[in-house]
């Protein structure tokens, strides 16, 4: 592997480390404190909300689309920019 391919690995695992890991620990928090933390009064809280729909309840209605349609679509489209990084010479960074 080249060492555009390296930092490309690199910077997708940590993304999803980064996310998933900030995303167990709110969860967790918010649910041992209640399913509402308020951060500043009147103005920000946290909430605990599940979203059966992808981005504000899109495709989330009567006809929604199988789970596994969206990952397959989010699939193609990982494989296709690892595909482009492939074929690039240039660095990630300039």
């Amino acid at each position: 592997m080249r060492r555009l391919e390296y930092q490309a690995l690199a910077l997708i695992v940590a993304t999803l480390v980064a996310d998933q890991l900030s995303k167990e620990l709110l969860l967790g928090y918010l649910l041992r404190n209640g399913q509402m933390v308020s951060v500043i009064d009147g103005y920000f809280r946290l909430v605990v909300v599940f979203n059966p729909g992808v981005s504000f309840g899109l495709l989330g209605g009567d006809r929604a689309l199988p789970p596994w349609v969206l990952s397959a679509i989010a699939a193609a489209v990982c494989i296709g920019l690892f595909v482009w990084l492939r074929r690039t010479d240039r660095r990630l960074g300039g």
